[in-house]
């Protein structure tokens, strides 16, 4: 019997680039806010299919009627059927966005009412616009930040002192369904205007407080999950935190008002905290004035907005980029007439920057411009039958809580695998047993926007296919690859059996079982070799052969009189010789 076997199938690599010269205006995406009495962007937020969510304070988008918030597609001009927000026109810009899983979208801000119905300062519709009845949690005042739990649970700051229809100091917890968590109320005194999950599951917030969990904390202060206050972490700024985005490696970068952290470390506007909370001594580029956003690269490099002029000591209109060794980018030096509240990397690296300004560079720009920057590169592999891994470089946005799923209908069900954990370059799932084909889904959150304060689920699809023998040799030397002691013809527990022929019978290559192959029996005039193929073995075509002499030439193919899956080899019995 001679085993074949094809050729192993590859899996998918993806990449993504953008082209233009980092900073410049794309001449190409106009989608200018307005409004009688000014306008403002807030946040800008990419959706993976290549939309954008646009929120602020603004009566038009791109020319069109749209009250704070409105959708672009993916090619850039306005989606026509997006129009949730009938806003009341005081006091109603939507501050911060937050892409579900699901795909529906938070909103929350200054609004007391979405599409003619009341919601107080926060609100939920689903991914084509339409309200949702049943989320109607309301505060008493603005709502600043959201934040998402990997769980589901819905964090909320603001200014508010009632939320979910109870007492919450500026700081609140929703379950999933906007129901309130009733165990979390650490509470803070003056405004949270960020709040950021660590991957740990602790909580940190930045704003105007000077108290928060009931203890002295100026502007910044973490807890742990449960609400409680995280004793150890108290860098104590002097001046309002704006924005909060966290790093590979476990720093914090916080950028504000503030001109000094930790009670005497000077700190113009912009700082690097170890995970302790202590004052990064390497870092220190500084502004002179409010840093509002910031947008960390998988590079290392960072975009930042706000009201300043100078960044690192050069002139930098409002927006500008450090290096990923925090010195200045020279190269990307185009700036905006007027403040920059919030900012974004699009999926091919791209730049969304929000905010109150009429020109940017040389394009007149109302509220809202996409810049051009260096290309994003991301691969969804699948190379083993037990590892999926996730790889993010350039300038794609740094990702969060990345978990991987699989599907093997075509993606009507997905079943999670786990969550990733980071290795160089990205994120990776292993220990896993997948089957021979299917898919698999890469998800993460990312951060931007108005404070860094807004969100939405970035996710990459890659079919893969394994052959049978593949899986087959992962399960056993833990390689899908014919090499080393799974190769073909290698057999490891010297049982006189190579790979290829006990893979073909089902067999455990790493235990002796030569004798459990099937054998030839004399049945009346003839010899008989019966068995079935093992479900798990394809690719593999059984020829049996004999011959009375053993003399070169002289094997004759013997007739299999079943149908695969079962086989019935016959030999004559004069046969001298059978194999």
């Amino acid at each position: 019997m001679h085993p074949l076997l094809p050729p192993a199938l590859s899996v998918l690599a993806l990449s993504i680039c953008s082209h233009g010269a980092p900073g410049d205006v794309e001449a190409g995406f106009v989608m200018n806010a307005g409004g009688s009495a000014g306008s403002s962007v807030y946040s800008a937020i990419p959706q993976s299919d290549g939309r954008v969510l646009v929120a602020g304070w603004f009566s038009s988008l791109g020319g069109v009627t749209r009250l704070n918030v409105g959708r672009t597609t993916a090619a850039g001009a306005l989606e026509s059927g997006f129009d949730p927000a009938s806003f009341d026109a005081t006091a109603a810009a939507v501050r911060s966005l937050a892409v579900l899983a699901d795909g529906r979208i938070l909103l929350a801000g200054e609004f007391t009412q979405v599409s003619g119905v009341t919601r107080n300062h926060v609100a939920l519709v689903s991914a084509s616009g339409v309200l949702d009845a049943a989320f109607n949690p309301g505060a008493n005042n603005w709502i600043y930040s959201t934040a998402v739990q990997p769980d589901g649970k819905i964090l909320l700051g603001g200014t508010f002192t009632a939320a979910g229809g109870a007492a919450r100091n500026r700081l609140v917890r929703l379950l999933a369904d906007g129901s309130l968590d009733t165990a979390f109320n650490p509470g803070a005194d003056n405004t949270v205007r960020v709040i950021m999950v660590q991957d740990d599951g602790k909580i940190l917030l930045g704003g105007n407080f000077t108290t928060a969990g009931g203890a002295a904390r100026n502007r910044l202060a973490r807890f742990h999950a449960d609400g409680t206050l995280d004793t150890t972490f108290n860098p104590n700024a002097d001046g309002a935190v704006y924005s909060i985005a966290l790093l590979p490696d476990g720093k914090i970068l916080v950028g504000g008002a503030f001109s000094n952290l930790g009670g005497s470390t000077p700190r113009a506007r912009i700082a690097r905290l170890l995970p302790t909370g202590a004052v990064d001594a390497t870092f220190n580029p500084g502004a002179n004035d409010n840093v509002r956003c910031m947008a960390v690269q998988t590079d290392g490099k960072v975009v930042l907005g706000g009201d300043f002029t100078t960044l690192a000591g050069a002139a930098r209109s409002r927006i500008g980029r450090l290096l990923a060794d925090n010195t200045l980018d020279t190269a990307f030096s185009t700036g905006a007439s007027g403040v920059i509240y919030g900012l974004a990397l699009q999926r091919d690296g791209r730049v969304l920057a929000g905010g109150g300004y009429s020109t940017f560079g040389s394009f007149a720009r109302s509220d809202l411009a996409r810049l051009e920057n260096n290309p994003a590169t991301q691969s969804l592999t699948i190379p083993a039958p037990n590892r999926v891994q996730w790889l993010r470089g350039g300038a794609s946005a740094e990702a969060r809580f990345v978990t991987f799923e699989l599907s093997t209908n075509g993606g009507t069900v997905w079943t999670p695998l786990g969550n990733g954990s980071r290795i160089a370059g990205g994120w990776a799932l292993t220990g896993l047993t997948l089957p021979a084909s299917g898919q698999v889904r890469a998800r993460a959150r990312l951060h931007g926007g108005y404070g860094n304060a807004s969100s939405t689920v970035e996710e990459t699809l890659a079919p893969f296919t394994f052959t049978a023998q593949q899986v087959w040799r992962q399960a056993h030397f833990g390689t899908p690859n014919a090499t080393g002691l799974a190769a073909d013809n290698a057999d490891p527990e010297k049982d006189g059996l190579e790979n290829l022929v006990e893979f073909a019978f089902g067999r455990n290559p790493n235990v002796p079982d030569a004798a459990a192959l099937p054998q030839w029996v004399l049945a009346d005039d003839d010899y008989s070799l019966t068995f079935t193929r093992p479900a798990n073995v394809s690719g593999i075509t059984y020829v049996a052969e004999y011959s009375t002499s053993m003399a070169p030439g002289s094997w004759t193919p013997a007739v299999n009189y079943s149908t695969p899956p079962a086989y019935q080899f016959l030999a004559p019995a004069v046969t001298q010789r059978l194999y």
